[in-house]
């Protein structure tokens, strides 16, 4: 994928992510801490690729765990997948 699509999926999460937020009412929500934690955001153009991909995978990681809380046997696998991946390409992303 190149980096200006996940520059707009990125953005695209950003919307999702806030739109859950105010359906569930869960602003102040954990789920998304490891995200918030990485400081990046799409309009940082100049974050390298591999950086917004980390940011995606967080962002998703933390909108499966809020709709886990809320609907768990639906979500529950997807969550546990997606923190798989987010560990795996940090882990990459070091060496």
């Amino acid at each position: 994928m190149q980096k200006d699509h996940l520059i707009q999926l990125h953005a695209f999460l950003i919307q999702i992510r806030s739109y859950i937020e105010t359906i569930y009412e869960e602003e102040n929500s954990n789920a998304f801490t490891s995200y918030d934690n990485l400081s990046i955001h799409p309009h940082e153009v100049y974050r390298s690729k591999d950086m917004q991909r980390i940011a995606i995978f967080e962002l998703t990681k933390g909108i499966s765990e809020l709709l886990t809380d809320k609907d768990p046997i639906r979500f529950q696998k997807i969550s546990e997948t997606l923190d798989y991946y987010c560990k795996y390409l940090k882990k990459k992303k070091k060496k």
